[in-house]
């Protein structure tokens, strides 16, 4: 459970970097119009209000559950699977983000120099952006991992026991819808170079 707050609490802050050195210096020195940022970023100024909310809900089962009671966080998952579908977008948008920002380096020196900048920003820990471009991919799938292992070492007489394996069942769910969003978007793609 600890893994999970954690986890959560450094993606959230690694979506900041990602809106705070890089798509708020752009949109505000008008380096990229609306289409070719949407292009690269799609909606990630949207799924980052999502972790929050699932953050703020984590923080507050575990601080409102007494000492010696136990913690169950099923329901949260639960409740917040519907709103993990907006990373279908995100997802499905995936190859085109990647795309956009090789041929945005090539053909325009500015974005290409301003990038250079922000690559230099201390938060960005020494990582370009595709690497932040990737990770709402990798967290969303980590989702049913993570659970996973929670289930593994919850008894089956825990309260969480049963919500944990709804929230499993509804977010592999939510996981396999982004992964068909993601193939048909690439194939669509594939098509296009052709």
């Amino acid at each position: 459970m600890e893994e999970i707050y954690q986890t959560e609490k450094d993606y959230i802050d690694d979506l900041e970097t990602l809106i705070n050195v890089f798509i708020f210096p752009m949109r505000a020195m008008a380096i990229l119009d609306d289409k070719s940022l949407y292009n690269v970023f799609s909606n990630v100024e949207v799924l980052i209000n999502c972790n929050k909310e699932m953050l703020t809900q984590l923080e507050n089962t575990i601080q409102t559950t007494n000492a010696g009671d136990d913690v169950t966080i099923g329901d949260v998952f639960t409740q917040l699977a519907d709103y993990f579908k907006m990373y279908k977008v995100f997802c499905a948008n995936q190859q085109t983000s990647l795309t956009t920002v090789e041929l945005l380096i090539k053909k325009h020196p500015q974005f290409k120099k301003k990038l250079e900048v922000c690559h230099t920003d201390a938060r960005c820990r020494g990582l370009f952006l595709q690497s932040f471009l990737i990770k709402p991919i990798q967290r969303v799938c980590k989702y049913p991992l993570l659970l996973r292992e929670l289930i593994r070492y919850t008894p089956e007489d825990h309260p969480d026991w049963e919500p944990l394996q709804s929230a499993f069942s509804k977010i592999n769910s939510v996981v396999a819808d982004i992964n068909e969003a993601q193939r048909q978007a690439e194939g669509q793609i594939g098509r296009a170079h052709v």
